[in-house]
């Protein structure tokens, strides 16, 4: 942990928008600043300074969370980027966003994410879910996109459950549809040995491709065998 939070500080920038606020982006090379990135840096940030006593961690850590506040818009949503290039919302980075800013508020005791977490949590649970308590790839788009369905908005959906259900008295529920339906509709029937058992998930629902065509979804399966763990 502790070198993730040193490569995260000294490798992942973090540029100042305002006095106290910082923007983060997903890699070195890259200069964008984008939400859900902010968020999960100044999580790690924040973590890794608690335990390890590193103040400049820390510091840094409040004020890359700062950011993800500071970009909440008044319906609870988030923009995936404000630079216009990705003016989406959509399920499972608002999930991700979401989530960084809980387990940020319980590492500093924080009650003034509270708020936030709650409107942020009741915009998921009204446009991100759909009436049968299913995740809703986007809220709102900036391009045709074909994707009923994500694997990602259900493992993203299932840990953020796991995290509010103390706070939140849907999130039980919500739970439970998402697991309901990953294993009517995801799990493929299995008639031959997998070369990976991630092969045993479909990666995404779209009217187009074929069961047997679509992608390997190895990289959506390993978020989603977490939150089932």
């Amino acid at each position: 942990m502790e070198s993730v939070g040193r490569s995260t500080f000294e490798r992942i920038a973090g540029v100042e928008v305002a006095p106290g606020v910082k923007a983060s982006t997903y890699t070195p090379s890259d200069d964008r600043s984008v939400v859900n990135a902010s968020a999960y840096r100044g999580y790690l940030l924040v973590s890794a300074g608690t335990r390890f006593g590193n103040l400049d961690w820390l510091a840094e850590g409040r004020a890359t969370v700062a950011y993800a506040v500071r970009s909440q818009r008044n319906d609870g949503s988030w923009l995936n980027a404000l630079d216009g290039k990705d003016a989406f919302v959509d399920n499972f980075h608002a999930c991700v966003a979401l989530k960084s800013l809980v387990k940020v508020q319980r590492l500093l005791g924080d009650e003034t994410l509270t708020p936030l977490i709650a409107r942020g949590y009741e915009f998921y649970k009204s446009r991100l879910l759909d009436a049968g308590g299913l995740p809703v790839v986007f809220a709102r788009r900036q391009r045709v996109t074909l994707q009923r369905r994500d694997l990602y908005g259900y493992a993203e959906g299932l840990n953020l459950a796991g995290l509010l259900q103390a706070a939140d008295s849907d999130a039980a529920s919500i739970a439970d549809a998402l697991v309901r339906d990953l294993l009517d509709h995801w799990v493929l029937e299995v008639r031959r040995p997998l070369r990976d058992p991630a092969d045993g998930l479909r990666p995404q629902h779209d009217p187009l491709t074929p069961v047997g065509r679509r992608p390997r979804p190895s990289g959506r399966a390993c978020p989603m065998l977490l939150a089932l763990s």
